[in-house]
């Protein structure tokens, strides 16, 4: 970017100085009064009664020049350069200044002056030179005014700034920490399985064993299930369900013997998660728990996908993959004792 600022406060003093030391070395106008300029003189009166004519006239008759005044004024451009290394280009603005100067009136005398023959009509030729001229003298005839400007070669001051880039590098340290991992005391919870039918939320009893799980409309008949949390958790997957009942915690709660898109729910001794249940194959750690809303979900792993649909079938529960297979198997089961159904879990003993 560049600026420029004119020093114009500089040129008018200059021009102020100049013509101050013009007026010193030029002659003082000489008084337009001297003993001939009575005022019962005929032609001095005439003069003056013709004045507008008169005055061109006698200015001249007496051959009065003007004064030319030659003024030179030099510039000031100051140039701001901003740069990142160096000073390419200097840009100065020149200004033209005109000064007007007053040029002095020069007193002439008669034996001086080479006089022109020929007078206006208005004045007789009878009237000599010499008088003429005296009287021409008692008028005040204004002074010639002359101009002349000229311009001088520009001065120019340049500023340089010099713009310092910074940068600034962030490194980043990459640190490797070890954390060994404390083992957490999973939560452990005693429960009982209340069944609801799905359709309408309504319970229809409590889990219980008797030659296998089935249901009881008696809670005190509920059998008491264990399952354990990793501590503070809300849902898990992959969970068993054992109980004491089950040959004291040797079984759990599975999906046994998945065969023609159906399998009872039952007990069995405990199968890895992701374990896929066949005819001969049965499942345990195939539940989810929801301890927010109390759900038990079914997430059971079989040849044909993931089943979760859970259906009462008399006093019975089954794991049901394919509905219309499942109907026809058990169509022998009135439909007021076949219906989906969901589990949620409630707490025993505190």
């Amino acid at each position: 970017m560049v600026s420029f600022k004119i020093g114009s406060i500089f040129l008018l003093q200059s021009a102020s100085l100049f013509a101050n030391a013009l007026g010193a070395t030029l002659p003082k106008r000489a008084s337009r009064c001297n003993a001939a300029c009575s005022s019962d003189d005929t032609l001095v009166s005439l003069l003056q009664s013709q004045e507008y004519e008169a005055i061109p006239f006698c200015s001249s008759y007496l051959g009065i020049a003007a004064s030319t005044a030659q003024v030179t004024i030099t510039p000031t451009a100051v140039a701001t350069i901003y740069e990142t290394e160096y000073v390419t280009d200097v840009v100065t603005n020149v200004e033209s200044v005109t000064v007007t100067v007053n040029a002095p009136q020069v007193d002439k005398r008669v034996a001086d002056v080479e006089l022109p023959a020929d007078y206006p009509n208005w004045l007789a030729q009878s009237y000599p030179a010499s008088r003429v001229s005296s009287a021409c003298l008692c008028l005040t005839i204004p002074q010639s005014v002359a101009t002349q400007t000229e311009t001088a070669e520009a001065v120019t001051q340049t500023t340089a700034i010099i713009i310092t880039e910074t940068k600034t590098s962030t490194f980043l340290a990459t640190a490797t920490a070890t954390a060994t991992a404390v083992p957490t005391t999973p939560t452990n919870y005693r429960v009982g399985i209340e069944i609801f039918q799905k359709s309408t939320g309504a319970s229809i009893g409590y889990l219980y064993t008797s030659n296998g799980l089935a249901i009881s409309a008696a809670i005190g008949a509920a059998v008491e299930i264990s399952f354990d949390l990793p501590s503070g958790a809300t849902y898990a997957e992959d969970i068993h369900l054992s109980s004491a009942t089950f040959d004291n915690f040797a079984q759990g709660v599975s999906m046994s013997q998945y065969n023609d898109a159906y399998a009872s729910i039952a007990t069995s001794p405990f199968t890895p998660p992701g374990t896929i249940a066949t005819s001969t194959t049965a499942v345990t750690d195939i539940w989810t728990i929801n301890t927010e809303t109390k759900d038990i979900g079914l997430k059971a792993p079989t040849a044909g996908g993931i089943v979760s649909t859970l259906y009462r079938a008399g006093g019975r529960l089954y794991a049901v993959g394919d509905l219309a297979r499942f109907n026809y198997v058990t169509s022998g089961v009135p439909s007021y004792l076949k219906y989906e159904v969901t589990l949620k879990y409630f707490t025993i003993g505190g």
